[in-house]
């Protein structure tokens, strides 16, 4: 699902119209409680039972970790895959006068280094690895190492 929802005047005032705020609030509580929580099966059953992530197997969440609250639905996280100490996952981004939703997904045995932040929209292909205070706003279809801000391919063989 991707969309662009424009708004007459700020849309980031207008984000009750995008989604229920119960909805919202419900989602955020959740998340809020799980970034505490080491990273288990019964945290990744939580996100996908709670807030409908798909979240493959053998997928460790750090704790601090923030998954958009927006639409968590639209995260998909491949097998094997290891996300880093307060990384940032996003669904959705404010423009002045526009929301962009999109969905996020990670292939298999994809690393998202501590502290990252992943855009709208990005997919990572299979055997990724981000480094920590990444910035990822584009697409990773190679496997390698990436890092930096924005991220760029650093090294190719994994």
């Amino acid at each position: 699902m991707e969309r662009e929802v424009r708004f007459k005047g700020n849309a980031a005032r207008s984000w009750f119209r995008l989604r229920h705020p119960l909805r919202i609030l419900f989602n955020s509580l959740v998340i809020a409680f799980l970034k505490y929580m080491p990273p288990v099966e019964l945290k990744n059953s939580l996100y996908r039972h709670l807030l409908n992530v798909r979240i493959g197997r053998d997928v460790a969440i750090s704790p601090d970790v923030i998954l958009d609250p927006l639409f968590p639905e639209l995260i998909e996280i491949g097998d094997g895959c290891l996300i880093g100490w307060g990384a940032r996952i996003f669904t959705h981004e404010f423009w002045p006068d526009r929301v962009k939703i999109r969905p996020v997904k990670f292939g298999k045995t994809v690393f998202i280094g501590g502290f990252s932040v992943v855009r709208p929209g990005v997919t990572i292909h299979d055997h990724v690895f981000i480094a920590s205070n990444s910035f990822v706003n584009k697409t990773i279809t190679k496997r390698g190492v990436y890092g930096g801000v924005p991220a760029k391919l650093i090294r190719k063989d994994l």
